[in-house]
């Protein structure tokens, strides 16, 4: 079996998985389709971006910190979603410097 550049026979495929090896699970989850998801659904509604943008940044993280699996993936989903969440999560602090900055300060005064 042709892995990346490797080539494995299916017994050393086996003995990698009876040792637990991040690198030959059976199951894995791919955190970068995660962080995209959890990225792109809250952008659905305007409340659920509060939560999913740092949500998004999180697995985005960890999505490119994760071991690469058996099949290489590309990286771009895991930074499309830290750009999305990072932006979410301005799009926030500008609303809220913009409202609260409005009632606090009315024409450059406090109250």
């Amino acid at each position: 079996m042709t892995v990346g550049a490797q080539n494995l026979c299916p017994s050393c495929i086996e003995l990698a998985r009876r040792r637990n090896s991040p690198r030959w699970v059976a199951r894995r989850l791919n955190l970068d389709s995660v962080a995209l998801a959890t990225a792109l659904v809250p952008m659905l509604g305007v409340w659920t971006t509060l939560v999913g943008g740092p949500v998004a940044i999180y697995l985005g993280i960890r999505a490119l910190r994760q071991e690469p699996g058996p099949v290489p993936r590309g990286r771009w989903r895991a930074i499309l979603a830290l750009v999305l969440g990072v932006l979410q999560v301005v799009a926030w602090i500008l609303l809220l410097v913009t409202v609260f900055g409005t009632v606090l300060f009315r024409g450059g005064r406090l109250g």
